[in-house]
């Protein structure tokens, strides 16, 4: 009888299929997703130039020709940064980041502000106090724009792996009953569940 059951363990043709977890696969921003770039600006020659410098960071750059379409960009979907021009018609960027930062939804996005290399030591005070994270200044070189912008990838790809990893584990304990919960510190070492009171 033994030698059965030893049989059936070595034999994978035996082996019951992997039990499922309830978790859902989640598509991580390093497994193919792309992290998407705003580009605001309401000069198609400025927009014309970030693209050609951002474009083989492999992500999706949107472009935007004020601050109201930015708006709309940002009630369909989440960015990792955006490059706003300071000095444009009708909204200007101080007035988009504000309304940036006062949605929910877009509140911690990085800003990078794209300005002149006039701008006067107000204004850049102005910007960081309206949620500016950096200041691009023209003219730039290409590759300072790309390594600022690379940062802040790296950072929200590391913040979808983070959430990714919550929702995972979310999803675990949710979904097994008395899942070990913590370890209190003293010995014994109680072990606490997380369907305990």
């Amino acid at each position: 009888m033994s030698e059965e059951i030893d049989r059936r363990r070595s034999d994978p043709r035996t082996e019951p299929p992997p039990r499922e977890t309830g978790v859902p696969a989640l598509p991580g921003f390093g497994a193919g997703r792309k992290a998407s770039i705003l580009l605001v600006d309401d000069r198609d020659r400025n927009l014309t130039a970030l693209e050609l410098v951002l474009r083989d960071l492999g992500q999706d750059l949107v472009k935007a020709a004020s601050g109201q379409e930015a708006l709309r960009h940002l009630l369909s979907r989440e960015f990792a940064v955006v490059l706003l021009d300071v000095r444009m018609p009708d909204m200007d960027g101080f007035e988009t980041a504000e309304l940036i930062r006062g949605r929910p939804r877009s509140r911690h996005t990085p800003i990078i502000f794209v300005t002149a290399a006039d701008a006067s030591p107000e204004d850049i005070a102005r910007g960081y106090s309206v949620g500016a994270v950096d200041f691009l200044f023209k003219p730039f070189m290409p590759e300072v724009r790309k390594a600022k912008v690379r940062v802040f990838l790296d950072l929200f790809e590391s913040r979808e792996g983070v959430q990714a990893s919550e929702r995972r584990f979310s999803t675990l304990v949710s979904n097994i009953p008395g899942a070990l919960y913590r370890r209190g510190a003293e010995r014994p070492w109680p072990i606490l569940f997380a369907s305990d009171p």
